[in-house]
């Protein structure tokens, strides 16, 4: 049996729900927070670092799964641009790095 696997589409961000808890929220959600971070007594750099590397998750799953799809099919059957997915892999590790704008 195949199961597809499905999550809350990106964009994530992360910032404070209604309560003032640090959270992550997707896009398509608006102000609904799709979890919470920190709260367990980690320094404050953590709670981050953790926010940026959940945020980052739905680019970083898009950007692998079209690496694979692109060595699978090649990339002209693919449709899928090298230089462009690799721009995509390094926007996407960034964002997990904080280092995003």
């Amino acid at each position: 049996m195949t199961t597809k696997i499905q999550h809350t589409p990106g964009p994530w961000t992360r910032g404070k729900s209604a309560n003032g808890r640090k959270a992550v929220f997707a896009e398509c959600r608006g102000t609904i927070p799709i979890a919470y971070v920190g709260g367990n007594g980690q320094p404050i750099e953590i709670e981050y670092a953790n926010a940026n590397l959940i945020c980052a998750a739905p680019d970083m799953y898009a950007a692998l799964k079209d690496w694979i799809r692109m060595e699978d099919e090649g990339p002209h059957e693919s449709g899928i641009s090298p230089l462009a997915l690799y721009t995509r892999a390094r926007a996407a590790l960034a964002k997990a790095e904080g280092k995003a704008s």
